[in-house]
């Protein structure tokens, strides 16, 4: 994303699918006469979390004796579903990984049944959720370790909060693949905005069946550039904003299919407050005394307030300011330059009248 995460290696909500992963592999070589057995089946740390979740318990026999019921080669082909699709950086960046062949309806239909499902559901809700596994605790210290911006990598405009916990996307959705449910490498802190009202539930893997290349966020940041160039600037009779990126990678692509963000950084953000910023930044300048009653001067102001900006990338928005006024200072557009210079003198105006 735009910036990479630290994976928490010891948090004890890890464990938990550690525990699930280890009963996984004790299926390996079971006989369809073979009882299920919590002793034999179950880490010793995770038998007593058993006894006292009856109902947990029974997701887990449920699924036992649909599984134990299927031919060898059934059986095989389930495990090493569930096992390959734990490799998630592989998943997302290694385009000879058929993510749909991973999809837990691969799994139900071995199954014949959703047993498998319905175990994941409730190892995710409500068993990740008790304060058991410390999932408040993985987010405090998830808060901690993020850079001082505390900002959203998947858009890069909206802050984390350290009072209410953000909200835990599962980067590959648990509808579509169970097996990733409660892997803590699946789940990632996204804002709101982006994992409720932009990618949803979504495949980020896989678009009208057609595999595709994503950026993995614990491992891989994205390499990307904005640019407003081809916008029609303020001086025109019409402003026209168009928001260009580059390297035209495909994961660069897809990310800004994803969380749509020339939708986001255009019309929800740069047509509604790009008055408001302009109108800030010649107020500044008159206040601090900075000199741009010249279209040199002024150039060079706005080329110095976006490198401000690009130190303080993920800062007030900065990630859509920096390009902008980068972009306003190099266009040579001399009737927005006059307008601002005009706007300058305005002010000045009435700074010196108060």
């Amino acid at each position: 994303m735009l910036y990479k995460y630290d994976y928490s290696h010891r948090h004890k909500v890890r464990f938990l699918h550690l525990h699930f992963l280890y009963f996984i592999r004790k299926l390996e070589g079971i006989k369809r006469t073979d009882k299920y057995d919590v002793d034999s089946l179950f880490h010793h740390d995770f038998r007593a979390v058993l006894r006292k979740s009856k109902k947990l318990n029974e997701k887990f026999e449920k699924f036992y004796k649909k599984f134990k019921s299927k031919k060898n080669s059934d059986r095989e082909s389930i495990i090493e579903k569930i096992i390959d699709a734990q490799s998630l950086y592989k998943v997302f960046e290694d385009k000879s990984v058929n993510p749909i062949s991973l999809r837990g309806e691969e799994i139900q239909n071995i199954l014949g049944n959703n047993s498998f499902q319905s175990l994941m559901d409730y190892l995710y809700k409500p068993t990740i959720s008790n304060v058991t596994w410390g999932i408040r605790d993985h987010y405090n210290e998830f808060y901690v370790n993020l850079p001082e911006h505390k900002c959203c990598p998947f858009c890069g405009l909206v802050s984390f909060d350290s009072i209410y916990k953000a909200d835990y996307d599962h980067l590959l959705p648990k509808s579509k693949y169970p097996q990733l449910a409660i892997n803590m490498r699946n789940l990632a802190p996204m804002c709101n905005t982006c994992n409720q009202k932009v990618k949803k539930s979504k495949d980020i893997l896989v678009q009208s069946g057609v595999r595709r290349k994503f950026v993995y966020p614990y491992k891989t940041k994205l390499d990307i550039e904005f640019d407003f160039s081809s916008s029609s600037l303020p001086g025109s009779k019409k402003i026209q904003w168009e928001l260009d990126y580059k390297p035209k990678t495909e994961v660069n692509k897809n990310w800004m299919e994803v969380f749509d963000i020339r939708k986001r950084y255009l019309d929800n953000l740069l047509d509604k407050k790009y008055k408001l910023w302009m109108d800030g930044f010649v107020s500044n300048c008159v206040v601090h005394g900075i000199d741009i009653s010249t279209q040199a001067k002024l150039k060079l102001v706005m080329k110095n307030e976006s490198k401000k900006y690009y130190d303080n990338i993920f800062l007030n928005q900065n990630i859509v300011k920096a390009p902008l006024f980068k972009q306003l200072a190099e266009s040579n557009n001399l009737p927005f330059y006059n307008t601002v210079i005009a706007m300058f003198e305005a002010k000045k105006k009435k700074f010196k009248a108060a």
